[in-house]
């Protein structure tokens, strides 16, 4: 955390995250290209920086189990956003949405 150690890589991974989740937000919002993907892009880079923290810690600092949990969350609701969206737009793994639901694609 920069505010204890004044790591400037901390500062810096914070205001990246800061601003790709901001970006994606506004993007969303708008309904613009690429927001759900940068959301995601942003997510799991969250959890994997999370995960890579807490490890040889064995996750008994605050900071990696933050990380993990704050990644996991928001990578499982975009997850159930990009979901959505694929039943909206009748994309479900390749299959085709219809009565017959073993017809594939």
């Amino acid at each position: 955390m920069f505010s204890k150690k004044r790591s400037i890589p901390s500062l810096v991974a914070g205001l990246t995250f800061a601003t790709a989740f901001g970006t994606a937000g506004y993007l969303l919002k708008n309904n613009a290209d690429y927001g759900l993907e940068l959301a995601l892009g942003s997510s799991s880079l969250l959890l994997a920086a999370g995960i890579a923290r807490g490890i040889p810690v064995k996750f008994s600092k605050p900071v990696p189990i933050v990380l993990t949990v704050l990644g996991l969350l928001a990578l499982e609701e975009f997850g159930v956003v990009v979901a959505l969206v694929g039943e909206t737009f009748g994309i479900t793994n390749g299959f085709e949405i219809s009565d017959d639901k073993t017809k594939n694609c």
